[in-house]
């Protein structure tokens, strides 16, 4: 290289090589074959250089200058009557390959970048400030959200509808970002100098402001593509390790009851019954993360949130189908296919509820009711069963003994949460709440009313008369009826 060519050019490293652990020898090689040497700048000299090539290449500029490279992105207040930066710069580690590693953690990604910002003083005052879509109290940005229409504010002082955003701004101009017509978020710009904006600089930002939209646009389409395809995978693995955890849980919970006599073997169980656990919670951790949302306990579609239940069915399906609603509804759900598996998780685990099948395989259904309510006499119980008849009695008995739920399979939503809860007048959010309340309350009616006829039938056993034969038959066509209706909605 000419030792003119060289005095012309300098060679400059940024974030990539100043923060790789190979740098140096990086640089040192450069140098070597190019014969010239390499700085490597810091991220404030970095922003100054950038603030420096925005200066000589723009008249009366002045705002704030974003470089965005790879591994960072620079900030800094430039105004081009004073010819230099007027603050401080700021080196924020937002580049795109670095945040690369983060794009499929949304909520990590997220708090990456709100920790980088919370750090930079030229943005630092805005952080944290929430505005509404209001005509007043909540500044130009309120106003323009609200009314659809860009704002110039010719002298922050004198008008009544700013707040103070940056540092010593003077004017500013805020334009809506608009999709299809509708307001989705506003870009604002700021200046150190009244009278900062004129209709050329309104013109050339809402022609950009409409850019900037559709690509959010795009943005929270992929977002909501890439979190469907999220919560699907995290549910499809749910319902896969659902069962073969919960064969584990009773399993060594059997074993622990038969290990009172070998402490160290009891503690090697209690370890594997914590690990078990564990991966489930796990596992619905990395699904909130990958699908960050509004906590859902906000919009009342949890109301078991905390709660935990036990339910014990021979039935795969029907375990499978409990583990999918009562997890949906927010409660920790484990299952056991027999009344001996259950009882032994539950001598080991407390649980708010236990859902009780009135014929398991291993004992009679009234005295498993009388055992679990023995062993954890603070849990509601419940017995569940499908349409039928309890030739043990079972449930008229469990009545007498303080039964007030019965379920019948499969699950529906209002019982189960009715159950849990203990408390008649709770409500579950309905799978389809586009269903009028008439509807639903019209099955609703008629199952109850076909249930308490049923259960009077089952006591007298076969001492009942034809008139209450025909009038069961004739409810129970009420309850199919009222179920087609429902289910046609």
């Amino acid at each position: 290289m000419t030792r003119t060519l060289a005095a012309l050019l300098a060679i400059i490293a940024t974030a990539a090589v100043r923060e790789a652990a190979d740098g140096p020898a990086f640089a040192a090689e450069a140098e070597r074959q190019l014969g010239m040497p390499m700085r490597i700048i810091d991220g404030a000299e970095e922003a100054r250089l950038s603030a420096a090539g925005v200066l000589a290449g723009i008249r009366d500029v002045d705002g704030v200058v974003g470089d965005l490279g790879g591994g960072s992105v620079e900030l800094v207040r430039v105004d081009a009557a004073a010819g230099r930066p007027v603050d401080a710069p700021a080196s924020l580690p937002l580049g795109p390959l670095r945040l690369a590693d983060l794009a499929d953690n949304r909520k990590a990604l997220n708090d990456a970048i709100d920790r980088a910002i919370a750090a930079a003083p030229v943005l630092r005052e805005a952080a944290g400030r929430t505005l509404y879509a209001r005509p007043t109290g909540n500044g130009v940005t309120g106003y323009v959200a609200y009314t659809g229409t860009s704002y110039l504010c010719p002298d922050t002082a004198a008008d009544p509808l700013y707040i103070r955003g940056a540092e010593g701004a003077r004017s500013s101009m805020t334009v809506p970002l608009k999709f299809n017509d509708e307001v989705i978020g506003t870009l604002n710009v700021e200046s150190p100098r009244p009278n900062g904006f004129g209709p050329d600089d309104l013109q050339f930002t809402e022609l950009f402001s409409r850019e900037v939209a559709a690509a959010l646009h795009t943005l929270d389409l992929l977002s909501a593509q890439q979190g469907c395809t999220a919560a699907e995978s995290i549910n499809a693995v749910n319902r896969e390790i659902a069962l073969p955890i919960d064969d584990v849980l009773a399993g060594a919970s059997v074993l622990l009851g038969k290990a009172e006599s070998d402490p160290e073997a009891a503690a090697h169980l209690r370890r594997i019954l914590d690990a078990a656990r564990q991966v489930k919670d796990r596992v619905t951790k990395v699904g909130r993360e990958m699908t960050p949302a509004p906590a859902p306990e906000a919009d009342g579609r949890t109301p078991l949130a905390g709660k935990s239940v036990l339910v014990v069915e021979p039935n795969e399906q029907m375990r499978r189908q409990a583990h999918q609603l009562l997890a949906r509804l927010g409660a920790r759900v484990e299952t056991a296919a027999a009344a001996g598996e259950g009882l032994a998780m539950a001598a080991d685990t407390g649980y708010d509820a236990v859902f009780l099948a009135v014929k398991p395989p291993d004992m009679g259904g009234y005295d498993c009711y009388r055992r679990f309510r023995e062993l954890r006499p603070a849990a509601t119980p419940a017995l569940t069963m499908e349409f039928g008849y309890d030739e043990h009695h079972v449930i008229p008995k469990a009545r007498q003994d303080g039964l007030r739920h019965v379920l019948f399979k499969p699950f529906r939503e209002e019982q189960v949460v009715r159950a849990v809860l203990h408390d008649p007048k709770a409500q579950a959010v309905f799978s389809n709440p586009t269903i009028p309340p008439a509807q639903r309350l019209e099955v609703l009616e008629a199952e109850a009313t076909y249930f308490a006829l049923a259960e009077d039938c089952l006591r007298k056993g076969d001492a009942w008369s034809d008139e209450e034969e025909k009038a069961l038959r004739e409810q129970i066509e009420q309850v199919r009826e009222a179920r087609k209706r429902w289910n046609d909605l």
